[in-house]
Formats: structure tokens, sequence, C-alpha cells
């Protein structure tokens, strides 16, 4: 089996808490760890669980926090992780909703301002209960991978195959879409980096700047594609470096020296809400909510954008949403369920959304494989070489129609 594990000795951390560590105070640390050096450690290693959401920052997708299961907290860093959490909200470097469900909902954490903003570092770990502890998370890890059938195929058969670009490729390749003024499918224009002012924001922003895409891909790929998780109860779809490399860089991946195409199932969680929560069973479609507003060709961004949000609004937003407009006229039957189970749980609706496409996703996975075609797994898409394209296509298109969601598979062209 190929090595898609992280490296156990090696983190990557946000450098604002390594500022703030070089004059913590001893006797702080202490109650987290007798070993001075093993409590900052500890805290970095925390850290790192939230570096994913700075990188969202990078890419415009604004303020983003994460759910942190405790169980898993407790086989990272000790039965103190929770004092490393008290520590990291006392010194205003963290930040968590305290809300939990046993079995339904893990802690909300995200970190503050000046810590989100700071650049990412890696570190070597000194600490040998450390490295040892995550070790042993690596081998308890190895079998979820065996029993998860999107991970197995994809670290078993499709990642050795996998040839990612070199640093000079993406540089290269990068520079020439901002030089081209090149806007994403979610509607953010690529620039060069300058000396001016940067266009970021914790709201989001409709700007890319290159060198930060650069900083992603090189801590997505230093040591080779790694697979980061399985997934959960609630979200249960797999992690790896090529799901977080952003789709621009995605592009340039071969298999064997052969191109890749996307095929990927069209609006395919508002189908999926319909399916589970609709009346009217019918493909809803992003251009049925782009002709509604009025949208020109170049604006359909702007129906998928509040197509792929909408559904994990809690009820306050949901009711907001310019997209409530469209559901409630054309799709009434399934606005009034969304906003019945909004008023109870707004979360109930985004991980019934998950679980299915991932069982979706699977059941393409184990059908392909048996066509003796490689996908690589992008949540609700596959890569796959040209040739196959059109057979994988017809697979994802009856497959979806077996489990009763309304939704096509299309090739990007």
């Amino acid at each position: 089996m190929p090595n898609y594990l992280q490296d156990p000795t090696k983190c990557y951390y946000p450098y604002e808490i390594e500022k703030h560590l070089k004059t913590a105070s001893e006797a702080e640390l202490k109650l987290i760890s007798k070993d001075i050096n093993q409590a900052k450690e500890l805290i970095l290693l925390f850290s790192s669980n939230l570096v994913s959401t700075q990188f969202d920052y990078l890419k415009g997708n604004g303020y983003k926090v994460k759910n942190l299961y405790g169980g898993i907290l407790l086989k990272q860093c000790g039965k103190n992780y929770k004092r490393i959490i008290d520590y990291l909200k006392k010194h205003k470097l963290l930040n968590t909703d305290n809300q939990y469900i046993v079995g339904v909902k893990s802690k909300t954490y995200w970190l503050s301002e000046k810590v989100i903003i700071s650049k990412v570092k890696e570190h070597d770990f000194t600490n040998n209960t450390i490295i040892n502890r995550r070790q042993g998370i690596n081998s308890d890890f190895k079998k979820v991978v065996a029993s998860n059938i999107i991970s197995k195929i994809s670290v078993e058969k499709v990642f050795p195959l996998l040839e990612l670009p070199n640093v000079n490729q993406v540089q290269s390749h990068l520079e020439s879409l901002a030089n081209s003024k090149f806007t994403s499918k979610k509607g953010r224009l690529y620039k060069l980096p300058n000396n001016k002012r940067r266009e970021r924001s914790l709201e989001g922003s409709n700007v890319t700047y290159t060198d930060d895409i650069m900083i992603i891909y090189k801590y997505l790929t230093k040591g080779g594609i790694k697979l980061y998780s399985t997934g959960n109860k609630n979200c249960p779809r797999p992690v790896s470096s090529i799901t977080l490399i952003p789709k621009v860089i995605r592009d340039l991946i071969t298999m064997n020296g052969q191109k890749l195409v996307e095929v990927d199932f069209s609006a395919l969680h508002p189908n999926i809400a319909n399916h589970l929560y609709g009346i009217n069973k019918k493909m809803i479609t992003h251009q049925e909510m782009a002709d509604y507003f009025n949208y020109s060709e170049d604006e359909l961004f702007k129906a998928k954008k509040l197509n792929l949000s909408y559904f994990n609004y809690e009820e306050k937003h949901f009711l907001n949403s310019k997209a409530s407009k469209f559901y409630k006229e054309k799709h009434p039957g399934l606005y009034d369920e969304l906003l019945r189970i909004k008023q109870i749980d707004p979360k109930q609706i985004t991980y019934a959304l998950f679980r299915k496409e991932v069982e979706l996703m699977t059941r393409v996975f184990i059908e392909l494989d048996w066509h003796g075609i490689l996908p690589v797994y992008v949540y609700d898409a596959v890569l796959v070489i040209e040739k196959n394209a059109e057979k994988t296509k017809e697979v994802m298109d009856i497959i979806a129609k077996q489990m009763g969601v309304y939704t096509v598979a299309e090739v990007s062209k």
C-alpha cells in the first residue's frame, strides 16, 4: 500500500500561535504538561486541526469554522486536551460555540482573526509521546481506510497512478489565468500578487491571489498525495490532497501521463434535497434558478452559489436567502418541508445530504471499479481519463436514477 498517511513527526500550524508561545507563562503551560516543550508542541498540534480554515480564507471563502470531535482530540493530545482549548480561549487565539450533542454534533471551533490571517508554518516534533501517539492513530486509520470503499480504491489503485504538476508548471498556469483575467465558476477573479492592500475579507472575497493558491498547493502536496480523513457519521466524505487542491490546479493532474476530465452531477444537493423532502419529483437545475432571477449566461455562477449554500443555512439565514423566493414559488412542497426541519434542527438537512451523496458516490465507485475504470474522487464528481468519460457518465446517470435522485452527470469541456 502506498504511503498516503500524514507524517507523524510533522504538523502545520498558524505562525501567530508560535509567536504567542515565545512569551507564554510557564506556570500556565505546566497545567497542560509538566514538560514545557511538550505543552508547546501539544498546543501547536491542536492548532494544526484548524489550518484548513486558514486556507479557506486564502481561497476567498471567508471566515470558516470547523467541528472537532472530542474523541479524536483525546487521541491526539491526551487527557488534557480541554486545558489546551481553555488556554487558547483565554489568550483569545481560539473561539468555540461550546455546543455539542453526543453522537450528533461535535463542538465548533474557529481561530481568532489575528490567527487565521497569519502564515502557515511546519513544525518537527521532538516529543516522543506525541510522535508515538500519532503513529498509533495512523495504524488505526489504516483499518478504517480498508473498510471504506472510496478510500480503499483511491489509495490502493488510484493515487499511485496520479502525476502532480511541479511547482513551475503550477506557477506558470496560475500566471496565465491571472493575465487572461480568469474568473472561476464561483465568480472569483484570479490576480497576481502586488504590494497594494489585498482584497481579502473574513466575510469572503471575489478575488483570489495566485501566490495564495501556491501556498495551499505546496502544503497539500509536500511528501506526495495524502488521505486526511474518511469522514465521520454526519459527513462521511473522504478528504485528501486531491479533494482540497483548488480545481484550477486539479486540471493539471494526469494519470499515467493521460489527461483527466471531470464528470460531475448537475446541482446534486438541490436534487438530493428534492428526493428526500420534495413532492414534485423533477430535476432542479442551476439554469432554472438563473432564469428565474434573470441572470445572464455569465452570471450562472450566482445561481450556483445560492444553491450551494442554501440548504446549509440556519433558519434565520434560510428565510432571508434570495433562494427562498425561488423555492417557495417553484418548489413549494420542498420549501415547506425544509423550513419545518430548519425550525427543529438546521444541521439535520446538511448531514442527510452529505450521507446520501456519499452513498451515491460509493455505488459509483463500485460500478466503475467493476468496469475497470479508475475514478479520482472529488466529492460529488470524479476525474477519469478522457476515453472513459462517456462510460463514466452513463454509470453515474444509471445509479442516480436507481436511487431516485433526479440529476444527470455532465462531462467537463
